[in-house]
């Protein structure tokens, strides 16, 4: 039970994270239908489907700073 408690909340975290970077992206890109996933390993973006896959890895380990700021270089 605690197990699943902490998993939901490490879940609700994540998808704060993927809100504010959400909305950092519209800022830098003036597009607010790019949306945020999170990939286990992998950088990527579909423009078909307008999502750029952040990796969780990278996310965990060296922030959503750092994050943001791969995502400033590339938008």
């Amino acid at each position: 039970m605690v197990d699943e408690n902490i998993e939901a909340q490490g879940n609700d975290v994540q998808a704060d994270l993927l809100r504010d970077i959400e909305s950092r992206i519209a800022i830098i890109s003036q597009d607010t239908e790019i949306k945020a996933e999170l990939h286990p390993s992998t950088w990527a973006y579909d423009p078909v489907r307008k999502v750029i896959s952040i990796a969780e890895n990278d996310l965990n380990t060296h922030g959503m700073d750092h994050c943001i700021g791969i995502i400033y270089h590339e938008v």
